[in-house]
C-alpha cells in the first residue's frame, strides 16, 4: 500500500513540475520536455526532501509557479493564454495531488512506525510476563522437589532406624539372652 502511494506521489508530482516548466518557459514542445526531465529529476528530488523537512517550502513553490504562469499569460496571444490557463490548472490539479500523496504516505509511515513501536512493547510486555510465570513454575517446581527429597529422607530415616534396630537389636537381645541364661 505504501509503495503505491509512493508512487502515485511520485507521478503526480513529476507530471506537475513537467506542465509547470513548460507553462513558464512558453514553450510546450516535446523536445523542451525532453530536455528538461533530467533537470526536473534532480529538483523533485530536491523539492520533495525540503517539502520532508520543512512544509512551507510547498507554499513558496505554489507562488512561484502561480507567479511565472501569470507572467507569461500576460506576455502571450490571448489563445496561448487560455492554453497557459488551463494547462496551469491542471498543474495545479496534480500539484495538490503531489501534496496530498506525500502527506497520505508520510502520515501513514508515521502511523506504521508508531504500530511497530506499540508492538514492540507488547513484546516486551509479554516476555516479561513469560518470564515471571516460568520463574513461578520454577519454584514451584522446586518447592516440589524439595518436599520429596523430605519425604524420602524421612523414609530412608525410618528404614535406616528400622534396619539398624533390627540389626543391633537381634545381637543384643541374643546377648542378652545369653547373660541372662548364664547366671542361671
Amino acid at each position: 500500500m505504501n509503495r503505491m502511494r509512493s508512487g502515485i506521489f511520485a507521478a503526480y508530482f513529476l507530471c506537475a513540475c513537467v506542465q509547470s516548466s513548460c507553462l513558464v518557459g512558453g514553450n510546450i514542445k516535446m523536445l523542451s520536455v525532453v530536455r528538461t526531465v533530467p533537470k526536473l529529476l534532480g529538483r523533485a528530488s530536491v523539492l520533495l526532501r525540503q517539502a520532508a523537512e520543512n512544509p512551507e517550502v510547498v507554499k513558496d513553490v505554489a507562488a512561484s509557479v502561480v507567479k511565472d504562469v501569470g507572467t507569461s499569460v500576460s506576455k502571450s496571444s490571448w489563445s496561448i493564454g487560455i492554453g497557459t490557463v488551463v494547462g496551469s490548472g491542471i498543474a495545479a490539479i496534480s500539484g495538490c495531488g503531489a501534496m496530498f500523496g506525500a502527506f497520505s504516505y508520510f502520515s501513514t509511515l508515521g502511523h506504521n512506525v508508531s504500530d511497530l513501536k506499540g508492538e514492540l512493547a507488547d513484546m516486551k510486555s509479554a516476555s516479561k510476563e513469560m518470564n515471571a510465570r516460568m520463574e513461578s513454575v520454577s519454584k514451584e517446581m522446586n518447592a516440589r522437589f524439595d518436599a520429596y527429597n523430605a519425604r524420602s529422607d524421612a523414609r530412608f530415616e525410618k528404614v535406616y532406624l528400622g534396619t539398624m534396630s533390627i540389626t543391633l537389636g537381634v545381637p543384643a537381645l541374643l546377648l542378652i539372652g545369653l547373660g541372662v541364661l548364664q547366671k542361671k
